[in-house]
């Protein structure tokens, strides 16, 4: 069987046509992966089709703001908002086309929409491992814990980017992963459209077209080095298509959001985002102080004078985040993002005076991000835990923060249990008492999730010793930037680290392949020798 690094050793980098032994190759290559993919779409449909019957569609307070862009686009194709200039539109693109066809269907159709893209989520991650070494065991096993992911599933019941999110951002990751190991101008422009999408999606995939040109300028240096190897004159035409496809795609789509942002809040940013999570940062999460820092000076004056012009109410207070960028625009006249700027360049002068609680708790946060369980698959219909939240007051600051009137017209969520609700539950108690809690504590690594985000990592660190180590490196960066930007800019927050999942499920069954590998040669290594030491 052919696998990835044969692969790539005859690969063409898509300059040649393949030959008709190769043709064949990959046809025979089709048929083998086509009964795991449907395997896996099978299992994925089961159970997304069950989480479905038994969830509701429910909205957390961050998702108001999702609301209200997508209800403006609906109604008036109103791209002014001011929360455009945080909140990346292509969520809210997607909320508005599902509120204008569908209306008050839209929470059902929204509901098994965003489990069908789990279902594809899976399927996806079948083909990152069989394009890294086309053995259907290891495509098998990855497709299936994407299959049987709780933690995805709970996210597409929830009115969130993450399973979005995810989707397109695995959907990119095969685009690399081919053109890292098949090469061709195609795969990378595929790749550079879903990097578009990550961050038109959430503003931590800004990231992924960056990578885009990052592995055209890899390729186009191999390319370079193997025409000077061959004695042949080195032509930029020959290499400026990678560079066209790692760019091309992801700024027809970026620019216009980019420009719409400029117009609106003087700032060429596709994102305000990470300003304001810096102040967070710093002010909320950590609650550091500064009498050397401008900008943090600037704050206090600003919400000072707010106050006491009546403009924001008295009980305000530094660490209220939007309120603080509320009274830089009520005050002075600027922009949202022109706030955030002040704003993130305080946060960056506070962490800055604090390098070692920074890296420290830093580290903390990356860990937990990662080796903690999120607690959203716990939200079943009737059965709310009483120490996550209130239910009824989570959904009164909802409809507040979204709008009485978009709300009633698009989103008459209810969350009143189905038949199967009760299954559900009794499945994500006994999830939270064998998976999410496990034996006495020891502080790290006591719990079966952990374990298996453990075997996750150690997968990472066995494809560093395989020959397409490159490749593997590249899916570690992606997971490693998710976690370590997102804690470093947000706290701990196992919701930042969801969207990759579908990553370390690939990790997870590279380590179970190997493994499995490893005993099934050692089995027949013992057979054929005990015969010997009998006879002996």
């Amino acid at each position: 069987m052919e696998t990835a690094d044969s692969a790539t050793a005859h690969s063409t980098g898509g300059r040649q046509p393949l030959g008709v032994a190769e043709g064949l190759r990959a046809r025979s290559a089709t048929r083998q992966l086509g009964p795991v993919l449907a395997a896996v779409m099978l299992a994925a449909l089961v159970v997304e089709g069950f989480m479905v019957s038994a969830t509701r569609l429910w909205g957390a307070t961050d998702s108001g703001g999702y609301i209200k862009l997508a209800a403006a686009l609906a109604e008036r194709l109103d791209f002014g908002h001011e929360f455009f200039q945080f909140r990346p539109p292509g969520y809210p693109i997607l909320l508005a086309l599902i509120f204008r066809l569908c209306g008050d269907a839209s929470p059902s159709v929204l509901l098994v929409l965003q489990h069908g893209l789990i279902v594809g989520t899976a399927m996806l991650s079948s083909l990152i491992a069989w394009t890294l070494h086309a053995n259907r065991a290891f495509a098998l096993v990855a497709g299936l814990l994407g299959a049987f992911s709780l933690h995805l599933s709970a996210y597409a019941s929830t009115l969130l980017t993450e399973s979005a999110y995810a989707f397109v951002l695995t959907l990119c990751v095969l685009a690399l992963v081919r053109f890292h190991v098949l090469g061709g101008w195609r795969r990378l422009a595929w790749a550079s459209a879903a990097a578009g999408l990550c961050a038109l999606t959430k503003a931590i995939g800004q990231i992924m077209p960056v990578l885009c040109l990052a592995v055209a300028l890899h390729r186009m240096w191999l390319d370079r080095r193997e025409v000077a190897a061959g004695g042949l004159p080195d032509r930029l035409p020959r290499r400026s298509p990678y560079l066209l496809a790692a760019v091309v795609p992801a700024a027809m789509l970026l620019l216009p959001v980019m420009l719409n942002n400029y117009r609106m809040g003087g700032r060429f940013q596709l994102s305000c985002n990470g300003d304001l999570a810096l102040y967070h940062r710093a002010v909320v999460v950590e609650e550091l102080d500064s009498a050397s820092s401008a900008a943090w000076a600037r704050v206090q004056t600003t919400l000072g004078e707010a106050r006491q012009r009546k403009l924001v109410p008295d009980r305000v207070t530094v660490r209220d985040t939007f309120m603080v960028k509320d009274s830089f625009r009520l005050v002075h006249g600027i922009s949202t993002a022109q706030a955030a700027e002040i704003m993130g360049r305080a946060g960056r002068e506070l962490l800055t005076e604090n390098p070692g609680l920074v890296l420290g708790r830093g580290v903390r946060y990356a860990y937990r991000t990662l080796f903690m369980p999120d607690l959203y698959y716990r939200v079943v219909p009737g059965e709310m835990p009483p120490e996550m939240f209130d239910m009824d007051a989570a959904m009164t600051e909802l409809v507040s923060y979204a709008g009485p009137a978009a709300m009633a017209a698009y989103l008459p969520l209810h969350q009143d249990p189905t038949p199967t609700s009760s299954l559900l539950g009794r499945i994500t108690r006994t999830y939270r008492r064998h998976v999410e809690q496990g034996p006495p504590p020891l502080g790290v690594l006591d719990t079966p999730y952990e374990e298996y985000v453990l075997l996750s990592v150690v997968g990472g660190l066995l494809t560093l010793c395989s020959a397409s180590r490159w490749t593997w490196f590249l899916l570690g960066l992606i997971v490693g930037w998710h976690v370590v930007v997102s804690s470093y800019l947000g706290g701990a927050s196992p919701r930042y680290a969801i969207p990759v999942h579908p990553v370390l499920h690939v990790f997870a069954a590279y380590t179970l392949w190997r493994f499995g590998w490893a005993v099934a040669v050692l089995s027949r290594t013992v057979s054929v020798r005990s015969p010997v030491r009998g006879q002996a």
